[in-house]
């Protein structure tokens, strides 16, 4: 009865006080948006959550389709989920044993994971999944950015969760960690965001059962879980602490007819010195009042009251109680405002809410890991690594947008836009979308479908062997091992065309010599070859014996649809027809080169160059194509003796038939800044017999007796490779640095341009290679062949560092073979040496005959210029 009456005499105090202060301070109408206005928000938020998932589930399944996911990491994952769902816990296979996933990883939620192959028993079904557990992050920080965002102005406290929901899904990081195939530390993106949801409503019990989540992911996360649990714990005590002081009664608060003073209140949305308005009384009645618990004023945090004017929000009574009690301060609802509470600084409370210093530190670990890892992958941002992180990125974000509010409520508008320009701008630079740079629709090529073909020939049950670009898609199965380690496996399937992670030759060796063992061809074609073990008492293979020569022995073995992946006509690898040049380049009057391009991943640097060949008449046997690639200054930069191409690995030049349009694709690989492609054909077992290589003709720069093309260079530009510009470089207007005079005393040439000689050198205690390019335009053609020499000099007149020899342009280029009046380049690699003191440095150059070691005079006199000094420091 005293508690009821002290509670009327309360709300009649109120009334009265608020009586008065409505006369003083004309009420501000709270302008939230309408029910319908947040619904439509509501549903814009979950129109991108679906656009997600289907967009990024399409994205992510591309892949799969066109054979561009691995045994690493979606096939192994897979065989794992798919055991764990056959009541075999996370067992996968190693080599060529039986082994659980446990020696690598601790990833407990493949268990409860696995329930989904029961609804859909498809390696898609984890893509999707793993989709899905991104994607409905977005939905959290919705949810989250509503409720830390709820005192801002009607518009921003509609808009700001969609737009820091959209900036979450456009963030670069989720989206490399969705289409990095398949892995476990992406599921632990959501469970960290609804961790926060937790702190921030001080559901402390809430937090208990989401915490274990991320530690069931992956065992990264369990130091993320901690650090995480840690700030949480910190934040359940400073709660209860604020609660005892705010809670403990005043013997004033008994007296008869006092009335508590208002609480000051702090709004950061006035210019300093403005008086604050009356209002927003806490008393201990009534933060814990429990309509006031549920809007979030509770366990000591301060709620925002303007949800109080939301109809519906609240009974009648407790409502027009509560906007009383508050005061006329409650009006202006389009302010931040908070309360200090006893024991802390002013602001306190604003400066130590949920994802503020405490997301800092609970990241940083994680952080630090990542940043100071050995491995590329893993500080690139761009994998799965990075996935752990982006819950902090995101509440970074949520929490910046609310204090930016609360200093400068005004500038909310302009919060959003910048923060939707850098959104669209990351994505537009980095993105995987449409919109993005790293954008990735993979051709799924005839040769990718017709993986169907042998997927229904092969049996369901038994163990067996794949390469592992096929891995994903037969591992639903108890074992199966990555070809060529067979174990018990019963059949193999290999497609030599595509990723093996084993040199060509011995995938080549290893199919032969099944063959040659008795395993049967169930079928083959387009560069798949099926397999089957042969049963113990089947006679051995006699039609066919194993020679020297595997071309041949695959020619007897295979059937003649294996090789049409080398046929332009039939190749399941080509999606479109090759574009073939209109004069062809001749070899040995025989074979004809009819075009070639450029196959560049410009992300990653490697590439690969397929060419189209054609022969009217039979071929040698011994009879080998020559592809590679070499640099300015004539160094290999590619060659088959270590990279050979697949095509003439298995069906040489000796095999092709008259007509047949032949392609032949180079490995992939990381080929310098500029590089130039060339090729030649030589008979016998080695290229570097002058006399065994065809002559080449039809090229505008040929080398070493005409025996092997330079086809156009290409220079790296960014991603891009676009042809080389100065090819070769142009003489200069400016006269000639120097000219010399042949022996007889007529004008030799004249050295045109240095390009390269940097003005100053640091000595950083490794040897410095200084490519410089020389160009020369000849007046007569020299009878014999001249080296030129480079020599640095210090000052005492000692030659530091020298370079000799003849003129190279990505080859040989003797001065011998230079027409009249030709202007040419010549690339020289200059090597300083580690131990060079500081000082000046003079570069001269020459030339003198190989033969007599007599240099050839300058016109000007002497036989030696200086062309440039560099000063070491």
């Amino acid at each position: 009865m005293k508690s009821a009456a002290r509670r009327g005499r309360n709300l009649a105090m109120g009334d009265a006080a608020g009586t008065a202060a409505k006369r003083q301070f004309p009420p501000i109408i709270c302008r939230h948006s309408s029910r319908l206005s947040r619904d439509q928000v509501r549903a814009a938020v979950l129109a991108l959550f679906v656009l997600y998932v289907v967009g990024f589930s399409l994205l992510s399944i591309r892949p799969h389709q066109a054979l561009r996911t691995h045994m690493a990491d979606l096939g192994q994952m897979d065989l794992a989920i798919w055991n764990t769902s056959q009541g075999r816990f996370v067992q996968e296979i190693k080599d060529d044993f039986v082994s659980t996933r446990l020696t690598d990883h601790v990833e407990p939620i493949f268990l409860p994971l696995s329930l989904v192959f029961h609804l859909w028993n498809d390696v898609r079904a984890l893509l999707i999944v793993q989709t899905l557990a991104l994607g409905s992050g977005a939905l959290v920080i919705f949810a989250l950015a509503r409720a830390m965002l709820r005192s801002s102005s009607a518009g921003l406290a509609t808009w700001a969760p969609l737009v820091l929901a959209l900036a979450y899904l456009l963030f670069s990081g989720l989206q490399a960690a969705n289409l990095a195939e398949f892995h476990a530390i992406p599921l632990a993106v959501t469970p960290v965001l609804l961790a926060f949801w937790c702190n921030e409503r001080r559901h402390w019990w809430g937090i208990r059962p989401r915490l274990p989540r991320p530690l069931s992911v992956k065992e990264e996360a369990a130091l993320l879980a901690f650090m995480l649990g840690l700030y949480v714990l910190s934040q359940a005590w400073l709660a209860r602490r604020d609660l005892k002081r705010s809670s403990k009664p005043a013997i004033r608060d008994r007296q008869p007819g006092w009335r508590p003073p208002a609480a000051p209140v702090r709004d950061h949305g006035r210019s300093a010195g403005h008086a604050a308005q009356p209002g927003l009384v806490l008393s201990r009645h009534l933060r814990h009042h429990p309509p006031l618990r549920r809007a979030g004023l509770r366990r000591g945090s301060v709620g925002l009251l303007c949800p109080l004017r939301r109809p519906g929000r609240f009974p009648p009574f407790h409502r027009q109680e509560l906007l009383h009690a508050a005061g006329p301060g409650l009006g202006n609802c389009r302010r931040t405002v908070t309360a200090d509470l006893p024991g802390r600084p002013p602001g306190s409370v604003w400066l130590s809410q949920p994802a503020g210093p405490g997301n800092s530190v609970a990241q940083r670990p994680l952080l630090i890991a990542n940043l100071f890892s050995a491995y590329p992958a893993q500080f690139s941002g761009e994998f799965h690594y990075s996935a752990p992180l982006v819950p902090f990125v995101a509440m970074a974000a949520l929490v910046g947008v609310r204090r930016l509010l609360a200093v400068r409520p005004r500038a909310g508008r302009l919060t959003l836009a910048w923060l939707l320009l850098w959104a669209f701008a990351y994505q537009i630079m980095a993105g995987y979308t449409p919109l993005g740079r790293e954008f990735r629709w993979p051709d799924v090529t005839p040769h990718a479908a017709l993986l169907a073909r042998f997927s229904a020939q092969a049996p369901t049950a038994a163990p067996g062997s794949v390469t592992t670009a096929l891995y994903p898609h037969f591992s639903h199965r108890t074992k199966l091992y990555k070809f060529p380690i067979l174990g018990d496996a019963a059949w193999a399937l290999v497609d030599v065309t595509g990723a093996t992670d084993r040199h060509p030759a011995e995938i080549q060796r290893a199919v032969l010599g099944l063959i040659a063992q008795g395993w049967l061809v169930t079928d083959a074609a387009d560069g798949f070859v099926l397999l089957q073990q042969p049963a113990p008492d089947a006679p051995p293979r006699t039609e066919c014996s194993l020679p020297s020569h595997e071309p041949d022995y695959a020619k007897c073995v295979l059937p003649d649809a294996f090789f049409d992946f080398a046929r332009a006509d039939r190749s399941g690898l080509l999606t479109q027809p090759p574009a073939l040049q209109s004069v062809p380049l001749v070899f040995g009057e025989r074979v004809s080169l009819l075009g070639y391009e450029l196959v560049d991943d410009g992300k990653w640097g490697l590439t690969r160059w397929r060419s189209f060949w054609q022969t009217q008449t039979p071929l040698p046997a011994d009879l080998h194509l020559w592809p590679f690639a070499v640099t300015p200054d004539g160094s290999l930069a590619d060659d088959p003796s270590q990279r050979p191409a697949i095509a003439t690995l298995w069906y040489p030049p000796g095999r092709w038939q008259p007509g047949e349009l032949i392609v032949v694709e180079t490995l992939p690989w990381y080929l310098p800044k500029t590089w130039a492609p060339a090729v030649g054909l030589f008979q016998g077992s080695t290229w570097a017999d002058l006399q065994r290589r065809w002559r080449v003709q039809g090229a505008a720069t040929l080398f070493e007796q005409d025996t092997w093309a330079r086809l156009a260079a290409v220079r790296r530009v960014g991603r891009h490779l676009i042809p080389l510009a100065d090819d070769p470089p142009a003489p200069a207007n400016a006269p000639p640095i120097a000219t010399w005079n042949t022996p007889a005393g007529t004008t030799w040439g004249d050295l045109r341009r240095v390009a390269g000689l940097p003005p100053t050198l640091s000595r950083q205690g490794i040897t410095i290679t200084l490519p410089l390019t020389l160009t020369w335009q000849l007046a007569a053609p020299a009878a014999l062949d001249l080296n030129v020499f480079l020599h640095l000099r210090d000052a005492a007149g000692h030659n530091v560092a020298q370079a000799d020899g003849q003129p190279v342009w990505f080859g040989p280029r003797p001065f011998s073979a230079w027409a009249p009046g030709q202007a040419g380049a010549d690339r020289r690699n200059l090597e300083a040496p580690a131990a060079l003191k500081a000082g000046v440095y003079t570069l001269l150059i020459g030339l003198y005959s190989p033969q007599t070691g007599q240099r050839l005079p300058l016109a000007a006199g002497g036989d030696e210029v200086v062309v440039g000094t560099i000063a070491v420091k």
